[in-house]
């Protein structure tokens, strides 16, 4: 399944003629700061994904890139956006997907 969803986000990625790069990652680096050190990556380089689900309407999903460097209120910002959010929906319907963390 990881690399069906690589696939889609990378056709999407290119389908937007996005400049982007790959990489796998220790999943016990997932943290920015961790991963920033242990790949020589400075934190502007970086970005991390927050992924978002909507309670109204139910079953839209939302997913934030923000650099490093910059702080997402995601309790007011996503939620203004989506209508509102639950996070332990999410993790609930997330739970099968493979360990593959992006920062």
């Amino acid at each position: 399944m990881s690399a069906q969803i690589e696939q889609r986000v990378t056709d999407h990625l290119d389908a937007l003629s996005a400049e982007y790069s790959v990489m796998d990652c220790d999943p016990e680096l997932a943290d920015t700061a961790a991963f920033c050190e242990a790949y020589g990556v400075a934190p502007e380089d970086s970005a991390n994904a927050i992924l978002v689900a909507s309670k109204r309407p139910p079953g839209q999903f939302s997913l934030s890139l923000v650099l490093a460097p910059t702080r997402l209120d995601v309790n007011r910002r996503v939620r203004d956006l989506m209508g509102g959010y639950d996070f332990k929906d999410l993790v609930l319907e997330l739970d099968q997907l493979p360990e593959s963390p992006s920062t």
